[in-house]
This record gives C-alpha cells, structure tokens and sequence, in this order.
C-alpha cells in the first residue's frame, strides 16, 4: 500500500467519524435543550405548588431564636416554691445605703 493510498483511507476514516461525532453532537444538542425547557418547567410547576403546600414556610433556624427571659418571681412565689421543696429561707431585708459611706475606688 502507498504512502497516498494510506492517506486517502485514514482520510476517508477520519470522514467517518466526523460525521458520525456531528450526528452525536446534534443529537445531544437537541436532547440537552429539551432537558433545559423540561427542567425549567417542572421547576416552574414545583415553585407554584411549593407556595400552596406549604414547602416554603419560613422556619427560623436554631441559632437565631430568641432568648427566652427567665420569669421574674415575686419574694412570695419563691417562699412557696421552697416550701414545696423543704427548704427552709430566711429572707433578710437589705439595708438602706446611706450616702458618703461610700468608698472612692
């Protein structure tokens, strides 16, 4: 076999496997862009039943709760929350301050 023979047959292979690529490369194209509409419609679809069901509902995520503050309790709830428990308190009222008996830091 020449040397232009060779040639001519590896360029004729070479023919064949372009087209065949253009044939595959058209396919994927047009299979591609269908799976683009298809994807956006159903995304489309899911985002219109998502605000009827519910799936957009906002949820606050843990870190971001408010601190709950702790129940203020008079000094006569907390004498019967420790009578309830047994425990005996003696409550000893504070003394007034009296001004300038304060020392100057």
């Amino acid at each position: 076999m020449s040397l232009k023979e060779e040639v001519d047959e590896t360029k004729k292979e070479v023919q064949t496997f372009y087209n065949a690529y253009l044939i595959i490369k058209v396919a994927h194209d047009r299979a591609y862009d269908k799976w683009i509409k298809s994807r956006a419609k159903f995304e489309s679809l899911d985002y219109q039943l998502a605000l009827t069901d519910g799936r957009f509902k906002v949820v606050p995520s843990p870190e971001k709760r408010k601190e709950k503050k702790q129940p203020e309790l008079t000094m006569e709830q907390i004498k019967e929350i420790a009578e309830k428990l047994g425990i005996v308190i003696s409550i000893e009222e504070p003394e007034e301050e009296v001004e300038g008996n304060e020392e100057e830091v």
